[in-house]
């Protein structure tokens, strides 16, 4: 299935959903950047639970005191990668709003369990994740 990037993020961020992954298929072409696969993908990496199960955990382990003393508006963006056995690593900021959302979100990252990694083809692949932390922060686990 084909999905166009932008407007497919665009609904996600307006419905209120806080993550989803960077894999969305475009066209046809495999792009892979320093040994990640970005697109397209048949099965995308999943956090232990799911979806849901990300956004309570996001809820468990944020700091929302840190997040409520702050006077700013918007969205920081993270990547991160999610190796063949599920592992977390080299999250970077994509999007910067202040350095302590910016911290607050890299910090959530690192603590990650291991995922179920992502799968092209019928075998494992490191693949790309988008992760955002909204301020003023609201609580997207149910």
């Amino acid at each position: 299935m084909r999905h166009n990037g932008s407007i497919l993020k665009a609904l996600l961020v307006a419905l209120g959903i806080s993550s989803f992954t960077s894999l969305m298929a475009q066209n046809d072409t495999l792009r892979v950047t320093e040994g990640i696969v970005y697109e397209p993908i048949e099965e995308y990496p999943e956090f232990p639970g799911g979806e849901t199960e990300l956004n309570c955990f996001i809820e468990r382990v944020v700091d929302k005191d840190l997040l409520s003393k702050l006077d700013t508006i918007g969205m920081a963006w993270a990547q991160f990668t999610i190796d063949t056995l599920g592992n977390v690593s080299g999250a970077v900021i994509t999007k910067s709003l202040v350095e302590e959302v910016d911290q607050e979100l890299l910090r959530i990252i690192g603590l990650m369990p291991q995922w179920k990694p992502g799968r092209l083809r019928g075998k494992l692949v490191a693949t790309g994740y988008n992760l955002p932390l909204k301020v003023p922060y609201k609580n997207w686990c149910r």
